[in-house]
Parts: C-alpha cells; sequence; structure tokens
C-alpha cells in the first residue's frame, strides 16, 4: 500500500511538470513570459520527491526489493509524463493553456485519499522531542526562493541589476543559513552528511543533470512549436515516447541493472545516453523530419532519465540511517532544483528563434 501512495504522489508530480512543458509556448505567448519560468514549476516537486525517497529507502530494506520498489516508482513518474503529454496537448487547442490545472483536482484527490493510510513514521516521532529549527527553516528557505528568482532573472538584460542585488542578497542567506545549522542541536539540515561521500557527490551530479534535462525539454517545445510549427496535442505525441520509453526501461531494465551493475554504473550509462540525446538536438534543422530529427533523441533520452534518475539518487538515500534519509533525499533533489533554474537561466540559443 505505502509502495501505491507514493507512486500515485510521482504521477501526480510528473503529470503536472509535463503538462506545464506542453503548454509552455502558449502560456509565454499569452504572458509574455520565456523559458526561464519554467525554473519555478519544479519548486512543488522538490518538496514533494524527498519525501517519496526517503519512505522508499526506509520501507523498503532489502537491495533486491528496494531496486524494485525504485523501478516502479521511476516507471509511474514515466505514466505522469506519458498521461501529461497525451493530455495537455489537447486541453491547450480546444480550452486554453489554464485548462490544464484542472488535472489536478481528481488526481490531487485521489492522491490525498491514499496518503491518509501511511503509516506514522517512527523517525519523525523521535525527533518530536527535539525544537524545531525555524531560524534555519526561514533563512534556508528565503536563500532558495531568492536565489531562485535572481538566477531566472539574470536572464533578462532589464532586471539584471536588481538580480545581481538581490544574488547577493540570497547568497548572505544562505551563508546564514549554514552557520545556524553549523551551530545548532537539532539542525534542519546537518552539515556532517555532506562529508559522505555518496550524499555529497550525488548532490552536485544530480545538479549538473537538472541543468541539463529541463532546459532539453523547454527549449525542445519551443522548437516544435515555434519553428516546426506543431500544434500543442502534436508537440505533446511527439515527445511521447520520452514517457514511453521510460515506463518500459523503468520497469524490465532498471531494477535489473541496479541489482547487476550498482548505482554509480546505471548512472553514468544514464548520463551518457543523456549526452548522446542533447548532441543529436542539438544538430535539430530548420526543416526536420520528426522520424529522422526528433525521435531517435526522444528515444536516447527515455533510456538515459531513468537510469540517470535512479542511479544518483538511490547511493544518496541508502547511505544513511532512516532518520537521515529523507534529509539526504531533500539535498539531492534541492540541488537539481537549484541546477534546472541555473540551466534554464544560461540556456543557449533557443532554437524556436534561433533560424529566424
Amino acid at each position: 500500500m505505502i509502495l501505491l501512495v507514493i507512486t500515485v504522489v510521482e504521477l501526480v508530480v510528473f503529470l503536472d511538470t509535463t503538462v506545464l512543458n506542453v503548454a509552455l509556448p502558449s502560456i509565454g505567448a499569452d504572458l509574455g513570459l520565456d523559458e526561464a519560468g519554467l525554473g519555478w514549476v519544479t519548486l512543488g516537486a522538490a518538496v514533494v520527491i524527498p519525501a517519496q525517497l526517503a519512505l522508499l529507502a526506509t520501507t523498503f530494506t532489502g537491495p533486491a526489493v528496494r531496486n524494485r520498489a525504485f523501478g516502479v516508482w521511476s516507471a509511474m513518474a514515466a505514466a505522469g509524463a506519458a498521461i501529461g503529454t497525451a493530455v495537455g496537448g489537447p486541453l491547450t487547442d480546444l480550452f486554453g493553456w489554464p485548462s490544464i490545472f484542472l488535472i489536478n483536482l481528481p488526481v490531487g484527490v485521489l492522491a490525498l485519499t491514499f496518503v491518509r493510510v501511511l503509516p506514522p513514521d517512527p523517525a519523525r516521532s523521535d525527533r518530536a522531542a527535539g525544537r524545531l529549527d525555524v531560524p534555519g527553516a526561514i533563512t534556508g528557505t528565503a536563500a532558495l526562493l531568492i536565489i531562485g528568482y535572481a538566477i531566472g532573472a539574470l536572464g533578462d538584460e532589464s532586471t539584471r541589476a536588481l538580480a545581481a542585488a538581490l544574488l547577493g542578497t540570497g547568497l548572505a542567506l544562505l551563508a546564514c543559513f549554514v552557520l545556524i545549522e553549523a551551530r545548532s542541536s537539532h539542525p534542519l539540515m546537518p552539515l556532517r552528511l555532506f562529508t559522505i561521500r555518496q550524499v555529497s557527490g550525488s548532490a552536485v551530479v544530480n545538479a549538473l543533470v537538472g541543468a541539463a534535462h529541463v532546459p532539453t525539454f523547454a527549449l525542445l517545445a519551443l522548437y516544435l512549436q515555434n519553428t516546426q510549427h506543431y500544434s500543442p496535442t502534436e508537440s505533446g505525441l511527439a515527445v511521447l515516447p520520452v514517457a514511453v520509453v521510460n515506463i518500459v526501461v523503468s520497469r524490465t531494465l532498471i531494477p535489473y541493472a541496479l541489482d547487476r551493475l550498482g548505482a554509480w554504473r546505471v548512472l553514468a550509462a544514464g548520463l551518457g545516453l543523456q549526452a548522446l540525446a542533447m548532441a543529436w538536438f542539438a544538430r535539430l534543422p530548420e526543416h526536420a523530419t520528426y522520424l529522422i530529427d526528433v525521435l531517435p533523441g526522444t528515444i536516447l533520452l527515455g533510456i538515459g532519465l531513468p537510469a540517470a534518475f535512479v542511479g544518483v539518487t538511490t547511493p544518496a538515500v541508502t547511505s544513511v540511517g532512516k532518520a537521515d534519509a529523507g534529509i539526504a533525499a531533500g539535498i539531492v533533489n534541492t540541488a537539481q532544483r537549484v541546477g534546472s533554474g541555473l540551466g534554464v537561466t544560461t540556456k543557449p540559443e533557443n532554437p524556436a528563434t534561433a533560424h529566424d
């Protein structure tokens, strides 16, 4: 039952992200937004995903069982992406982009209903007697929000000076957060976790992964709709192979590969496939043929993304105790969100306008 709850919530997270990704060009055209706005889409996932990873790591403790659980979880993420790409386009075409937010209502109610059956977290009960690290929570949250906004605003010349000032403020708050955590008896984010190679290494790698794959999807959607003149429906169907291949790979290949090769080799393979996909998309012509120019890259991403994501998170959440699993997952996932925001802002030339 726990696995069902976790995977349904994961479906909601990726459903939201992919629906918004398909509708991004329409949203940008109506509201005057650029691709940097996509970085804010991931803020909700940054809160939800660490809790899911912690539950998986502490509930399924045997290596083989845990690997299968991660495979099912990754497959559900891909299913959410598949549903999002399939329905996001038609909704945008028929009813306009505001209609995509109605998807959350039935699925969200279902997820909240399932969450009520989760058993209490013993580790959380053990920590209940400790004081809440309010100063750390305030400074850490403010630092990430301000830095995230500043990174997005750096891409606009008219707001660059303000963005630089905000970035300095955010970094100062981040320094305060580190000092508070170092002195706190009940830190929100124990700094000792950064001395664990699996946690710190996974965080760095995941930041780079986020900086690469989020701009790839954003730019691909813009390229298909603005340069190739796909409708939102056609654009969603064009990237659907990413999710379909992801589902198949997550349910079949990923658990087997984790058992046989280990997380780091799976991660290396996933990163290599993502690099090949991005190199493929980098050569997209002004007048593309879908089967030749677009489809191969989506298949490479469909294999590489689940391998990289599971490969980078598994070492972090399994290298610490149960009480720290959620925090370790949060560190790794937050690193990806920060990397995503930076990647969207420092994106290469927009392929949607590259040939104008």
